[in-house]
């Protein structure tokens, strides 16, 4: 199953390690130093002093190719602009 997180912040960076980790494709969609960063060196969820690393695909934009599932992990005011970006706005 080909999933997609838009957006690496805690909740997205949360998600896409552990769904990652289960078995699953995971992209992750992100932007500037934090794109640089997952690329370089994948994500790292740490928990109790517990740490979880899972290297997934990291672009800034979604794949071109179907995603089964995208989750919107980003704050509320980034969801207009995405949405027009998508094309999924009513015109």
């Amino acid at each position: 199953m080909k999933l997609c997180i838009y957006g690496a912040g805690a909740i997205g960076g949360y998600l896409a390690v552990k769904l990652a980790r289960s078995g699953y494709d995971v992209s992750v969609v992100a932007r500037g130093e934090n794109l640089k960063a997952l690329q370089e060196n994948g994500l790292k969820l740490i928990i109790e002093n517990k740490e979880e690393v899972a290297l997934v695909k990291a672009m800034q934009e979604i794949p071109t190719e179907k995603q089964d599932y995208v989750f919107v992990t980003t704050k509320a005011s980034s969801l207009y602009s995405i949405a027009n970006n998508l094309g999924v706005l009513a015109r």
